[in-house]
This record gives C-alpha cells, structure tokens and sequence, in this order.
C-alpha cells in the first residue's frame, strides 16, 4: 500500500516539509534522470516522495554551453556549487557564508509568490550571475520549490542572453511550473521586456497571496514561519 499523503502535502504541494531537518544527501548524478513533467509534484517511490525541484535538470542559457541549476534553497539537490542563491527565508547556511571561506552564498529575500520589490537590485543580481557563470563557476538558485521567485529569476537571466520570450523557455527547459503568478509575469514584462505568458497557478491572487475563484469570495492561504536556523530568520 502506497503512503498517504498528509494534510499539508495536500494543501501546500512542493512548500510541505521542504523546511525539514533532514539531511539531504543526494547529488545531481551524471545520468539523466527521468523528467516526467506531467506527473504531480510528488511521486510515489515506494515509502517517500520525489519532489519536482528534485527532478529539475540543469538550465542551458540560449545560445551558450553555460547551465544553471534550480530547485529549493533550503534542500538543494546540487551539493557542489560555487555559488547558492537563495531567494526564501528558509534558505540554509553553510561555511561558505563566511567571507574568509571558498565559495559564495546569497540571499536576496522575494516573498512567495510575488515579484521582487528592488528591481534595480535584482537587475544587479542578473547581472553579477551571468558573470559568475561565464568564469567558470557552477551556480544553483532557489526558493522552496524552485518554481516561482526561482522561475522569475531564470526568466530574468534567460532574457539577457537575448531570448525574447524567456518564461516559455524556462518552462520547456527547466519545469512547465515555472514563474507562477501573474505579478511576476508582469514584473518580468516590465523590468526585461520579456512576452507575456500565463502565470502556472492562475488561482492565485497577486496581492494577498491567497486563492481567489470566479466568485468574490477569497479564501487566504497562511504558509509556515521558516525554521530556525537561517541567519537571515
């Protein structure tokens, strides 16, 4: 009999359990793993669960052989990067934080399912990525499950390797979830120029961060603190 899913896998998808404190061990193998896109965002593999920002391939920047690697901040699959950009409160520290270290760690906070509020800074943030790319470095980005403000960021980078219509390709390479709301959208149209797509979770609303339906009835979605630890809190 397979597992059953618990109340939160239900209500919150990839944010369930991410902000746990297990130890994740895995690396990002050499095979190419099996990237069913179509599949939920759990699947079942005896007794656990694969999450989608596990089964994330490396993102191919047009029209070079550099690559990105995205998924969760607080659990990254990639355990050999030179540089971790984390865009949640969640996000987990190493001693690669520590300046006299090899190695870089970034936060640049974006709240779930908005867009950033320093468009400038996040511009400076693109930037300073791509040239951390094009030296040689392995860099991962994350979130909590690597869709959204993770998706935003992609799209953002995509777009200054001159592809116009960057969220299409961040979904046709990297995940068909990413950049979910229509602020993001929006702010990815009006920051780098990108084409206008449809957000992947249409249901939510781009102020509360809640679910809205056809009704006027709005009905709010509250999301776990992050766990101690961060030194970010």
């Amino acid at each position: 009999m397979s597992k059953r899913k618990n109340l939160n896998d239900v209500i919150h998808g990839d944010r369930a359990q991410v902000r746990g404190n297990q130890k994740n061990t895995k690396t990002f193998g050499s095979s190419k793993p099996d990237y069913d896109y179509g599949s939920s965002s759990y699947k079942s593999t005896g007794s656990s669960y694969v999450r989608c920002y596990e089964k994330h391939p490396p993102l191919k920047l047009p029209g070079t052989d550099l690559v990105i690697y995205g998924g969760s901040c607080s659990s990254p699959v990639v355990l050999d990067a030179d540089v971790y950009i984390g865009f949640d409160s969640g996000m987990r520290f190493s001693e690669r934080s520590w300046p006299w270290k090899k190695g870089t760690e970034v936060f640049f906070k974006i709240t779930d399912m908005r867009a950033p509020d320093k468009p400038e800074e996040f511009k400076k943030l693109i930037a300073w990525t791509r040239k951390q790319l094009e030296s040689g470095m392995k860099v991962h980005c994350g979130c909590i499950g690597g869709h959204g403000r993770t998706g935003t960021f992609l799209a953002a980078l995509v777009s200054e390797f001159g592809e116009k219509d960057a969220i299409s390709y961040v979904r046709q390479h990297y995940c068909q979830k990413a950049v979910e709301s229509s602020e993001q959208v929006k702010f990815l149209m009006a920051h780098f120029g990108i084409s206008s797509s449809k957000p992947t979770k249409e249901s939510y609303t781009s102020v509360t961060g809640g679910l809205s339906s056809s009704s006027s009835k709005r009905t709010k979605v509250f999301y776990p603190l992050p766990n101690e630890g961060s030194i970010w809190g």
